[in-house]
């Protein structure tokens, strides 16, 4: 008789702590989300608002090594023709890029090899430094 009431209690509470687990992980991609519809709208309106010497016919906006926000703006951005948006990492080839976005801190020497270049480098870091 007790290891059966032992038995539905631990199943009880195991299912509660699932159903727990699958909820809080739910807001989580809620609040991503959310995050990824607001940065998506700054960067397109920043990027409308930039003066370019040459305006390039295609954007490219590039991700500093997240490859979650990259698909994230890139679903964001699907219908926008003008806009293209690729994951980058410290060796990439940058050169092609408008923008870069930084959801994380890069090496210095990264920035050090953007800051000879003319792009928009945004990021959500306070710190965030460049050149």
């Amino acid at each position: 008789m007790f290891l059966p009431l032992l038995h539905r209690q631990f199943w009880r509470v195991t299912l509660t702590t699932m159903a727990l687990c699958f909820w809080n992980n739910g807001v989580a991609d809620e609040v991503f989300e959310q995050k990824m519809q607001i940065t998506s709208g700054y960067l397109y309106h920043f990027t409308q608002f930039t003066e370019w010497a040459t305006p390039p016919p295609v954007l490219h906006y590039c991700v500093y090594d997240n490859t979650d926000v990259t698909a994230s703006l890139r679903e964001s951005y699907r219908h926008k023709r003008a806009i293209e948006v690729r994951d980058i990492t410290q060796k990439s080839t940058i050169d092609d890029c408008q923008l870069i976005y930084f959801s994380q801190t890069a090496p210095a020497d990264f920035f050090k090899k953007i800051s000879k270049l003319a792009i928009l480098s945004i990021g959500t870091q306070q710190d965030l430094v460049v050149g």
